[in-house]
């Protein structure tokens, strides 16, 4: 072992802690309400909440670690490879990869501030046990050195006047628990080997082959490093030197991309954590953006509302980026541009609406029987259906992210201008179709209302881009279609006695969707539309705080949580019709659901208050930033009344100056 001149020091906190609410596990079935879990007890339970997670990654792919030390998912050597650790999944075929002391009272997680390197303090008598993780980025570019080398690296030190005890697991299983792995470990026990997965240890580990469990004595003042080395990974020279050159790039590398961020407002820490959030479900080799990290983790539990979200949804992405450019990151959305552009059909084909993030096609929907889902959700799913359907807001969400590129990342060229082009004239040919809408249903299509309000908005954007940066294009045919939709909306979209949007031309009910018309510029927020639109979803849609995206029929069975993207589209649009109060209520709620690593999933249960839905989501992190700029650009005009901020949020509003102010 190496002596301990580690760069974390222990018992330093990390950025998680101060979000959303701290409180003890259960021993019955682990979950609590609230969300945060700062201090978890000693008694493992079956499934940990979703949000009990934190989230390492390498821009390649990612892991979950549980507050005992487990890591319960990971894909290696990208995102949608299949599994080689899913036991949030199946907790007895799942597999897992758990470091933690053999005894402990408890543990809680943080971050390294300004990283997405994870770290875990364990309590036992008399000492204190701390595990660093993270998946190492040694390049500055966040490229890997081979592109199919993947590692997870571990290191243990421990405080206090006593040695340690800790147990290892290293029970990978492989192609989503479909495979066969073989455990082998060296004479010395400092290499075991398990299928094409390999551990390096820094000292010697007493293994039980049968079991998969091995143990090792760590000394204080020493540290124990642990290295998972997947496909071509190999670890050059002595293990010890290997190790802290990798997490001094690492470490560097975060705080480098986090430094390019311009925002210093109201509730800066925990942007700052939905920026790294997202950033880590980006694919540096190609710049496409992931929806989430996962798959199957259930909308509801024990049902069946369970999808793949490891794949490049160009809406999902779209909206990323335009959260990322107000925060000053300019460099994934020309990578995401420039990648898009690669994937342009012919002109008679159509545009899919998500995408793998490499070559190779994994989207087929295919459900995994032999797996038992999150807390028996079944079935758990991989690849998506939602691949083949027709949704035409993604045109309006794929201009309207060109035209803040050519805003925040300067002018775009020819290629991106031909590529406007053909968006919009697609916009003008296929406005007038029923499509799946934003919400994937799998019933019949319907000529949703925000579906066409993207189609405005498409419209709406391609003729600025093109008059502000002197392009030519058919101007006259984009402005009369551009008319048309929004005769069309304001003519069947609109109810005739309540004056705000329905979910379609055929329904009377609310869609939070429709909470964007203000936001995007559809309709003026004073308009009564905007103000009725807003109403009707409080009194339609919300219940405790929290927003559902609707409450109709759409082909599927089983329950789902409130979206937290709608809720957060509810904040920003209660702020911009003039009710502030309402706006920041609501906001404040949110940031108390957010886990204790300031992670949110896709949804919340209304009853346990939990996390539901695949982890850690873009959407919600996309939502979380974009109220918080409202919010803050509002404060710092004046227009809110700070009575209803904390008072240190009052303080900090009057001496920041936002990035991005709407």
């Amino acid at each position: 072992m190496a002596n301990d001149n580690s760069s974390w020091q222990a018992g330093a906190p990390g950025i998680g802690q101060g979000f959303g609410s701290a409180g003890e596990s259960s021993a019955s079935d682990g979950l609590t309400g609230g969300n945060g879990f700062a201090a978890h007890s000693t008694v493992r339970p079956d499934y940990f909440p979703i949000d009990a997670y934190g989230v390492i990654g390498d821009l390649h792919t990612i892991a979950l670690v549980n507050p005992h030390g487990g890591i319960d998912w990971a894909c290696f050597p990208i995102f949608d490879s299949p599994s080689s650790f899913a036991r949030i999944l199946d907790d007895r075929l799942g597999g897992t990869f758990t470091v933690s002391p053999v005894r402990f009272a408890a543990s809680e997680l943080s971050y390294v501030p300004g990283t997405n390197i994870l770290a875990t303090e364990f309590w036992s008598d008399g000492a204190t046990v701390r595990l660093v993780d993270f998946m190492p980025i040694f390049k500055e570019d966040g490229n890997r050195i081979d592109r199919e080398a993947a590692y997870i690296c571990r290191e243990i030190t421990t405080q206090g006047t006593q040695p340690v005890e800790i147990e290892i697991e290293f029970d990978p299983s492989p192609d989503y628990a479909r495979g066969v792995s073989d455990f082998d470990c060296e004479a010395g026990g400092c290499v075991a080997t398990c299928g094409d997965l390999t551990l390096h240890a820094s000292a010697p580990v007493t293994w039980d082959p049968y079991e998969r469990i091995g143990r090792v004595t760590v000394v204080p003042g020493e540290k124990l490093y642990l290295v998972l080395c997947a496909g071509a990974a190999v670890v050059s020279g002595p293990l010890g030197a290997w190790f802290e050159d990798a997490a001094a790039k690492t470490e560097q590398y975060w705080n480098r991309w986090i430094a390019q961020c311009l925002y210093d407002g109201l509730w800066s820490d925990i942007v700052e954590r939905s920026a790294l959030a997202l950033k880590l479900l980006t694919f540096k080799p190609t710049g496409a953006i992931i929806a989430a990290g996962t798959t199957s983790l259930p909308e509801g539990i024990g049902g069946a509302r369970n999808w793949d979200y490891r794949f490049s949804w160009l809406r999902d992405s779209a909206l990323t980026l335009n959260a990322l450019f107000v925060l000053g990151f300019a460099e994934e959305a020309q990578e995401f541009v420039d990648w898009m552009l690669t994937l342009r059909p012919g002109r008679d084909e159509p545009i899919q609406i998500l995408y793998p993030v490499s070559d190779v096609d994994t989207t087929e929907e295919i459900e995994l029987s032999h797996l038992s889902g999150y807390r028996g959700s079944r079935p758990v799913r991989i690849g998506n259906a939602a691949r083949d359907q027709i949704q035409l807001d993604v045109y309006g969400e794929v201009i309207d992210t060109l035209f803040l590129h050519s805003i925040y990342g300067g002018p775009i060229d020819d290629s991106v201008w031909d590529y406007v082009l053909e968006l919009a004239d697609r916009i003008c040919e296929e406005w007038q179709t029923a499509d799946e809408g934003i919400w994937e249903v799998r019933g019949d299509k319907q000529h949703f209302t925000y579906s066409k309000l993207m189609c405005w908005v498409g419209l709406d954007r391609a003729l600025r881009i093109g008059r502000d940066q002197g392009f030519v294009g058919p101007f006259e045919r984009w402005e009369t279609e551009m008319a048309a939709v929004q005769a069309f909306i304001n003519e069947k979209c609109v109810d005739p006695q309540g004056q705000y949007l329905t979910q379609s031309s055929t329904s009377r009910a609310a869609d939070a969707s429709n909470l964007l018309a203000p936001i995007l510029g559809f309709v003026d927020p004073n308009d009564p539309i905007a103000k009725n639109t807003v109403s009707q979803t409080l009194e339609q849609l919300t219940k405790d705080g929290l927003v559902y995206r609707y409450l109709t029929d759409d082909g599927l069975t089983g329950p789902e949580g409130a979206f937290n993207i709608c809720t957060f589209w509810l904040v920003e649009a209660l702020a911009m019709v003039g009710r502030l109060e309402d706006a920041h209520e609501i906001f404040r709620g949110m940031l108390e659901l957010a886990s204790h690593l300031g992670l949110y999933a896709e949804q919340t249960d209304l009853n346990g208050r939990i996390a539901l839905g695949n982890f850690p989501q873009a959407f919600s992190h996309v939502g979380l930033i974009n109220s918080a700029l409202t919010l803050n650009s509002l404060v710092r005009r004046g227009s809110a009344r700070t009575s209803s901020l904390d008072s240190d949020d009052a303080a900090a509003a009057a001496s920041t100056q936002p990035a991005g102010s709407q």
